[in-house]
């Protein structure tokens, strides 16, 4: 489910790879490709887990026979169905979302059901195109003057209960020596495999990414993805910097000191990375 309540924005499609010993005919691997948060467990689980994704892998490995891997899609604004938790976490907090003790199954055997109904109609095909490479851009983000920042940590210390003392300091410390815009590079990774391509790059993307570089490219097999060898902060499409919140401004009060910048990148760079992509796809 999408985490804004007014926006019904998904990317629906699950991405399957099947892959079969060319001498012996037999189902050597599936690969999938997700779209939802592996957040099913929230924040009072203490538990090292590998949440719904360990969950279908298991599942499908028992069904299937055969070692089973999964990718996580442009899922930045999009969380789980189900979910185990006696918090009411500011994901899952309305009525499309369901409480469940058996939340990670829940989820695995959704997944497992979608994927039955068409496993058996993806018929094993030579591999005629096999490619890896890596194209770089550079994206920049604006150091916020200091009352700016002042209003959204005060923001997020009122709705999310998170400290921005530390970042506010940085702020104040960058304005200081003259600093007023961060760089960095964004590496975008293609992995091709016959007529489908996983692509993605090592920020949280938002599935509006997905959508619209597979409309771009009018191809169904490209998908793009996030989390890709990585993360460094979270890659907002532009509507969502009017709305705010913590997937734009709040999460760098916590995580700047990882992605070495205290604000997002500039509103303009979600159609730059969705130009970049489609024009350096195959």
């Amino acid at each position: 489910m999408n985490r804004r309540r007014d926006c019904e924005q998904l990317d629906r499609r699950i991405g399957v790879l099947k892959v079969y010993g060319a001498n012996d005919g037999e189902l050597k691997l599936l690969l999938l490709r997700l779209t939802a948060h592996g957040n099913v467990l929230k924040a009072d689980n203490y538990l090292i887990s590998p949440d719904y994704f360990g969950t279908v892998r298991n599942l499908l490995r028992t069904q299937y026979g055969c070692p089973v891997m999964a990718t996580q899609g442009a899922s930045g604004n999009v969380a789980p169905k189900y979910f185990k938790s006696i918090l009411d976490p500011p994901d899952a907090c309305d009525a499309r979302f369901i409480r469940s003790d058996t939340a990670l199954m829940d989820m695995a055997e959704e997944i497992a059901d979608s994927i039955h109904r068409t496993l058996d109609s993806i018929c094993p095909q030579p591999v005629n195109q096999l490619a890896m490479f890596s194209k770089t851009i550079t994206f920049c983000s604006d150091v916020p003057s200091y009352n700016l920042a002042q209003d959204i940590a005060a923001d997020a210390k009122r709705y999310c209960g998170i400290d921005g003392t530390s970042w506010l300091a940085e702020v104040q410390r960058l304005k200081s020596v003259g600093i007023q815009e961060q760089s960095d590079f964004t590496e975008v990774q293609y992995f091709v495999v016959g007529n489908g391509c996983l692509c993605g790059v090592a920020n949280e993307v938002m599935c509006e990414f997905a959508l619209h570089i597979s409309e771009c490219l009018h191809d169904d097999y490209i998908y793009f993805g996030g989390y890709t060898n990585g993360c460094t902060g979270y890659f907002p499409i532009e509507e969502e910097f009017d709305k705010g919140g913590y997937e734009v401004y709040w999460s760098m009060l916590i995580y700047y000191i990882y992605h070495g910048r205290v604000f997002p990148f500039r509103c303009n760079s979600a159609s730059e990375l969705i130009h970049f992509v489609v024009e350096n796809s195959m």
